[in-house]
């Protein structure tokens, strides 16, 4: 590691790593030597903003002025894209203390991904090279090599097929899971996965291919071939100009290289896209220095998980119908806000659970309304619902429906399922985060009589936690089988993976309301089945792309509008219908598309 007076990283690379955020490393060779001026810059610009708003922040590496920068401005990305191809190193992990001359290039990727762990996302090996010895090789330094091929084709760059094949991976999901198990394993490998070249930048790849193997014939009459590192960018250089069209085929697959890397670092950071979009940098003219501060606007409310939904719900319902909210909130200034909330809402404030300090989330939002970074102090919470306080408050209150989130620890989680079970109570768990999600699957473990929650509400996100939780725990328990899980993905335009995930844990609940964003709702439920679960996909409504969005609150709002409506079907879960978990998710949506158009965490007006 070098000292850290040689590194510099920007604000937002690590305001996202601070948070958990997804990041997505990207190399500047292509800049220097890839690609002719002014597309070198163009490209480098929307590979940021294309991994931007797939959620994840963009880390562009480059060495200047003697010191390693780990997230480039513009003017730097400017400066790197108008340097001169014959001065600027290509630089490798020996490089780093002293630029060395090298034979080929290409054997100190190889061997660095042999001992690197890091995650490569890339168009295939270039067809300029010897590709079945590049993967022969890859194997000797055990990199798995995979591909979204659908038939397992590993890609040649300008092409989508190469002729050697390699394993195939399904999904955004599956890639960010294989990911996940070789860090769980301790591996110090890095992994290759192979993204064909879309199919709009494809068309030109056999003139493309022609181009190459003339550029290969004439670096060989030249004596270019023997220039070691040399040889790639005056191949790639030549290849531009004998094929005007490879330029654009090569921005092509940059980006979507570029969505895919960034696809699979939000999933695996374990945040929605609409939770992490956009790192809103000042203008310079306001910003000074990286350690100022930025103009923008302050405002304080309530709110958090269990609020969110209690109020949604209470918008929903008539007014002799009560809502009531267990929560814990501070003799401060913060609790008396929420308690002020609380009342103005019309909501009941009997169960509310005095503390010595309020749970506090800040969060950081964009111009689009989005959440850039937040800090969560919710300790609180856990010291304040305990097992005996949550069981005390539902034997007081015998309600009918009960809503609970992962905020609490798993035997207050636990405690809440007994007493619901003595209750006669239905119950519904949000899943509230990806660090928090596994506690229902723990809070189960607990009880000598474990029976599946009600309702499930998890993202996509969340499920595929969840869903990898229970495997690890119970990797020889049956599971619903469905036979056309692929066919029933493609139709609906999804990833398998999410049906997959959504049959194993279809053990944890009779009906689960999966929120896929912009997919819409996955409706898995036991209700009237009965040779395992129906899957029924809910698409959602298209929104206006030009009007202002907040999707903080979203979620919250379809999990009380669905607890609201509730209230309207029979008392005894058994008698619910298939049609019925449709009414209620289609409820749910509804509502959310409120919110999505309010700046408030709940929309105020959902009847």
């Amino acid at each position: 590691m070098l000292p850290s007076a040689r590194w510099v990283i920007t604000d937002a690379v690590q305001a996202a790593l601070q948070a958990g955020r997804a990041v997505v490393a990207l190399e500047s060779t292509i800049i220097t030597h890839g690609l002719p001026r002014p597309i070198n810059y163009e490209m480098a610009v929307a590979v940021e903003e294309q991994i931007r708003k797939k959620g994840a922040e963009p880390a562009s590496i480059a060495v200047l002025d003697g010191r390693v920068h780990i997230g480039l401005s513009r003017n730097e990305l400017a400066r790197i894209a108008e340097s001169d191809p014959s001065r600027t190193v290509k630089v490798s992990r020996g490089g780093l203390a002293h630029v060395l001359a090298k034979a080929m290039d290409i054997s100190a990727d190889l061997v660095e991904l042999g001992r690197t762990r890091v995650a490569v996302f890339c168009s295939g090996a270039k067809s300029i090279l010897d590709i079945p010895r590049t993967l022969e090789y890859l194997e000797t330094q055990g990199v798995p090599v995979l591909t979204f091929h659908p038939e397992g084709q590993f890609p040649c760059f300008y092409t989508a097929a190469s002729g050697c094949r390699v394993p195939t991976v399904a999904s955004i999901e599956e890639a960010a899971r294989t990911i996940a198990r070789n860090e769980e394993l301790g591996l110090e490998n890095g992994l290759v996965f192979g993204v064909p070249i879309p199919n709009e930048s494809e068309s030109d790849g056999a003139m493309i291919q022609q181009a190459v193997e003339q550029a290969v014939q004439e670096s060989k009459e030249l004596g270019i071939d023997r220039q070691g590192k040399l040889v790639t960018p005056w191949l790639l250089k030549r290849v531009s100009e004998l094929a005007q069209h490879s330029v654009k085929s090569n921005v092509g697959l940059v980006l979507n290289n570029a969505r895919h890397a960034a696809e699979c670092a939000v999933a695996l950071s374990g945040k929605t896209p609409s939770q992490v979009a956009y790192w809103s940098t000042p203008s310079p003219k306001h910003m000074e220095s990286p350690q100022s501060t930025a103009p923008g606007t302050v405002r304080l409310s309530a709110g958090g998980v269990a609020l969110n939904v209690a109020r949604a719900a209470h918008a929903m319902l008539p007014k002799e119908t009560d809502v009531l909210l267990c929560a814990a909130y501070g003799e401060d200034t913060l609790g008396r806000i929420l308690v002020e909330e609380v009342k103005n809402a019309g909501m009941r404030t009997d169960a509310l659970i005095p503390m010595e300090k309020t749970a506090v989330c800040n969060l950081l939002l964009n111009a689009a309304g989005d959440l850039v970074t937040g800090t969560a102090d919710m300790d609180v919470v856990e010291e304040c619902m305990t097992p005996d306080v949550v069981t005390k408050q539902i034997q007081r209150h015998m309600p009918l429906v009960v809503c609970m989130d992962a905020n609490m620890r798993p035997e207050s989680l636990a405690a809440v399922l007994d007493a619901c079970a003595s209750a006669g109570s239905t119950v519904l768990f949000e899943p509230t985060s990806v660090q928090k999600c596994r506690r229902l699957i723990e809070a189960l473990a607990l009880q000598s009589h474990a029976k599946p929650v009600h309702l499930l509400t998890p993202n996509q996100h969340e499920l595929a936690c969840m869903a990898e939780y229970v495997r690890l725990l119970f990797p020889d328990a049956p599971r619903p089988l469905l036979s056309n899980v692929h066919a029933l993905a493609t139709r609906w335009g999804l990833p398998p993976a999410w049906l997959h995930d959504a049959l194993t844990t279809a053990t944890l609940a009779h009906t689960q309301f999966i929120k896929l964003g912009s997919h819409g709702v996955l409706v898995v439920t036991h209700a009237g089945a009965e040779d395992g679960p129906d899957i029924i996909h809910m698409p959602a409504d298209t929104l206006d792309p030009e009007q202002a969005m907040n999707s903080t609150g979203a979620g919250d709002t379809f999990v009380g509008a669905v607890l609201a409506h509730m209230s309207t079907l029979s008392n005894d879960f058994s008698r619910w219908t298939l049609s019925d978990m449709v009414e209620l998710a289609h409820a749910g949506q509804q509502a959310a598309q409120h919110t999505l158009r309010s700046p408030d965490a709940v929309a105020p007006r959902l009847r």
